[in-house]
């Protein structure tokens, strides 16, 4: 795959909970979630990921037919591979392909890069070591280690994470970022005497949602084509927006949300489970301003036409918001609504 030219999503896996295999999922698909973030901002040679749910064994495919193999004696490949995974939380329907990624899991001229938050003291490192464990799995966690690093997140939303194609990655604390940029962030620091300009950069800030465990929202900024694209799976619904809600998402142009129930299920039975119907995806992108909405963790049980109808419960709930306005003005079109499948590719 060629470098790509702006910012664009790739969603190898979209069903939320565990994967599926029927019959009647097969235009959505069944993989859970994993999706690739590809930008002009990243180094050659980075794949940048979020989750790595049962998608991301295709996806790691993808990124070794792309050429980021690593560095070896053949020469194929380059020293500057690398796979960067942001993962949301740890349960397993976002853990689990890490398991069976043979290209990168299991390759050890490619590094690997996890970041993530910290829930009940487990962190990247911890959760690698807990899923590679016996008698679960017969590759132990000492087994597959040597090619990872981990960074872990206490508090994610005090950080923020700077991307550059020549500096490469750098997480940030959040107070420092502020300061530089409101210098202008012409020296945005990412190692030793090597500075870069803000203004050239992908920046990723975080945002925790509403969910049983620790979980975050990334959203992503492409300061140079101004494009913006925001991630928020397992999410609650609620009656109000929070402010920080507003603050994380305002003005995206894509948004892609977490709603894996219809309305008359979530207020029978699903409340109160960590997700969402559609009702509170719009009223977000009507308050935030976003351009488009592209729902995902879709039910197990939800068929592709179940997955379907939720969209056209959230096409027509937007309608009435429209119906009810003085001005169409910065809400959220019905056309732009959208379901999210597995081998997605969404420019933004």
């Amino acid at each position: 795959m060629s470098k790509v030219s702006r910012l664009t999503v790739s969603t190898f896996g979209t069903r939320g909970s565990q994967a599926v295999s029927n019959s009647e999922s097969v235009q959505m698909g069944g993989n859970t979630t994993s999706l690739r973030v590809e930008s002009p901002c990243l180094p050659e040679g980075m794949a940048l990921v979020i989750d790595a749910g049962t998608g991301f064994p295709p996806m790691a495919g993808s990124i070794a037919a792309d050429g980021i193999v690593g560095s070896s004696e053949q020469g194929d490949g380059h020293e500057n591979d690398q796979v960067v995974i942001l993962f949301t939380h740890w349960h397993y329907d976002h853990i689990l392909g890490l398991t069976t990624a043979i290209p990168v899991t299991f390759n050890k001229k490619l590094p690997v890069h996890l970041i993530g938050p910290v829930d009940n003291g487990v962190g990247p490192k911890q959760m690698m070591q807990d899923l590679f464990r016996a008698p679960y799995f017969p590759a132990t966690y000492k087994k597959v280690a040597s090619h990872f690093s981990f960074s872990s997140l206490e508090e994610p939303s005090t950080y923020v994470i700077l991307i550059h194609p020549k500096g490469g990655l750098k997480i940030m604390a959040l107070d420092e970022f502020e300061r530089l940029e409101r210098k202008g962030g012409e020296r945005m620091p990412f190692a030793a005497k090597s500075y870069h300009p803000l203004s050239e950069c992908l920046v990723i800030r975080m945002l925790k949602t509403e969910h049983p465990q620790m979980t975050i929202s990334y959203r992503f900024d492409e300061m140079p084509t101004g494009k913006s694209f925001v991630f928020m799976t397992d999410n609650e619904s609620m009656d109000g927006i929070p402010q920080a809600y507003k603050v994380h998402t305002r003005g995206a142009d894509l948004m892609i949300i977490d709603v894996q129930y219809p309305q008359g299920l979530y207020y029978a039975f699903t409340a109160g489970f960590g997700h969402a119907w559609a009702g509170f995806a719009v009223r977000l992108a009507n308050v935030a301003g976003i351009m488009r909405l592209g729902t995902t963790h879709h039910d197990p049980l939800s068929s592709d036409r179940e997955v379907l109808a939720i969209v056209d419960e959230a096409r027509r709930f937007a309608q009435e918001h429209l119906d009810k306005a003085d001005s169409p003005e910065g809400l959220l079109d019905p056309n732009n609504i959208f379901a999210c499948q597995d081998y997605g590719r969404y420019e933004v």
